[in-house]
């Protein structure tokens, strides 16, 4: 960072003492012409100086916005030399996933738990993910008394389509977490479910 140095800055030796006029709480309509005339001569003195750092300071701030636009296109590319250079990559995909395999999932409608969560780590992890069936096979959902019977159930049934098609024929571990409020529109996620009973190891609802 750049330093401030003071005697880069333009001298100004003003005709006028302006911080004892601004203490006499005199009006500019009392006090002598000449006087304000040298007044006006000393602000055009001062705005000549401080007028180009502003100019300067907007090409300034409109160069680093360009730059900063410039970094955020080329940064991804950056990122995944980094990321291909991380010592987690020296780890073979087997001793991932059984770490994954300790990570319990979330309860739906939530995505930011386990498996979700996971596959947006990383190009490499989101194939390792989406192509290991057993990470999607267990399945909790759970409702609240503040869940949105339209809004969080058209989000329950679109996330539920996903571990129901990544786990592919392994078996399901199923658990609903329900309220009398939202027993009307259970149907339609049951009968998203049924369409892989077979595929049912074990199932709760409470």
């Amino acid at each position: 960072m750049t330093s401030y140095d003071a005697t880069q800055v333009p001298s100004n030796s003003p005709a006028v003492d302006i911080t004892s006029l601004l203490r006499s709480w005199c009006s500019p309509r009392c006090i002598d012409k000449i006087t304000m005339a040298h007044v006006r001569l000393d602000m055009i003195a001062v705005d000549s100086i401080v007028q180009p750092r502003l100019d300067r300071i907007k090409e300034l701030e409109s160069e680093i916005a360009r730059l900063r636009a410039e970094v955020d296109v080329v940064s991804p590319s950056l990122d995944k030399y980094h990321s291909f250079h991380a010592p987690i990559r020296c780890r073979p995909p087997e001793v991932l996933l059984s770490i994954f395999s300790h990570l319990g999932p979330g309860p739906l409608p939530l995505k930011d738990d386990v498996p979700w969560v996971l596959k947006r780590v990383c190009p490499s992890w989101r194939d390792l993910v989406m192509h290991t069936s057993r990470l999607w096979s267990t399945i909790r959902a759970e409702w609240g008394r503040r869940w949105n019977l339209f809004l969080d159930l058209e989000s329950t049934l679109t996330l539920l389509a996903c571990p129901l098609r990544y786990s592919n024929r392994v078996p399901l571990d199923i658990t609903l977490l329900t309220s009398p409020r939202m027993i009307p529109s259970f149907d339609r996620i049951a009968n998203q479910l049924r369409q892989h009973s077979n595929r049912w190891c074990s199932r709760s609802r409470f």
